[in-house]
């Protein structure tokens, strides 16, 4: 990262060291690549001719759509996978844990990210939820407008159980696997669900503390994209669990805004990516934490994180009791 070249170090460990001469030049995000041919103009729709740029990772498209430019606001993605970041003067240490990257604006981008977001609420709604639903499909609607009413009319106190997002890894073990702690014979389905939303909202928060601590500041607001914005009543939920008011963008396809965006820096449209992002990202909703839900959420994860202190040790031989059973 430092030299911003290909490392024949990494070649080498990994036992590919033929490879090394064979790369391809590296490019900046809004470096002219080529045209499209007439044969991917036939295969694809797209106008023959029509000028291609390097564009970016999904991540920074993301966050740059959504914005963000410098310390002040960090970037949350909502989607399958858990994805926190902010620009910064410098890299995170090794020891932080955290992944760094450069940024097109050339800062670099200070990662923490797993894959305990919205792909677990999708999964648990279709675990737990199969015939509302059928019966909202019967009655025109979507299950995700039945939850948002639900979600509307219920708060922090609702329900005191935890859900950890696991299904699909963790941020905090690689044995941890999810789980509901606290369900009783009165729990249900729809309580369940709504665990599920806050244990995401609690790992979210556990991967944006530590870039609090390596940032040695809050943010001003947070600025999430992905799946996740479009239900108001999460946005809250995030706002009021996290104690930092959150902010969401306009459209809805945010990296296909980025990778416009470096098209705009290639074609000469904007001078540089501060300007195309001045000019194309546009501010929709800012919704403030709510004081009283703050510290309800609160004592929630604190016990989320105990929790998972005290189960770290347990995890492995969960694992190795699975393992023992395959056989």
């Amino acid at each position: 990262m430092r030299d911003q070249k290909y490392s024949k170090k990494l070649f080498d460990f990994f036992g590919i060291p033929e490879i090394f001469d064979k790369m391809p030049l590296l490019k900046r995000f809004s470096d002219y690549c080529g045209d499209v041919t007439a044969e991917a103009a036939e295969r694809t729709g797209l106008k023959e001719g029509t000028p291609v740029y390097a564009g970016m990772f999904d991540i920074d498209a993301c966050s740059l759509a959504t914005g963000v430019l410098n310390d002040d606001y960090f970037s949350s993605i909502v989607g399958t996978w858990n994805i926190n970041v902010f620009p910064s003067q410098t890299r995170a240490k090794k020891e932080s844990g955290l992944m760094n990257s450069i940024y097109p604006t050339g800062l670099n981008l200070v990662e923490a990210s797993s894959a305990t977001s919205a792909g677990n609420l999708d999964i648990m709604i279709k675990t737990l939820m199969s015939e509302k639903i059928k019966n909202a499909k019967t009655h025109g609607r979507s299950i995700y407008d039945v939850l948002e009413e639900f979600l509307d009319h219920t708060d922090a106190s609702f329900f005191k159980a935890i859900f950890f997002p696991f299904l699909y890894g963790s941020n905090v073990n690689p044995d941890a696997e999810g789980s509901f702690i606290g369900i009783q014979s009165n729990t249900t389905k729809s309580a369940m669900i709504r665990s599920v939303y806050e244990g995401i909202i609690f790992a979210h928060r556990y991967h944006i503390e530590k870039l609090i601590k390596v940032a040695g500041h809050r943010p001003k607001a947070i600025r999430i994209s992905g799946g996740g914005t479009n239900s108001h009543a999460w946005v809250q939920m995030f706002a009021d669990t996290l104690g930092i008011p959150i902010e969401t963008v306009e459209g809805s396809e945010l990296g296909g805004l980025g990778g416009a965006m470096a098209s705009a820096v290639g074609t000469g449209l904007y001078l540089n990516i501060d300007e195309a992002v001045k000019h194309m990202s546009n501010l929709k909703d800012h919704v403030n934490p709510d004081e009283g839900q703050y510290k309800i959420y609160t004592q929630k994860y604190e016990v989320y994180l105990d929790l998972l202190h005290t189960l770290n040790h347990g995890w492995s031989k969960l694992k190795e009791m699975q393992e023992r059973i395959d056989k």
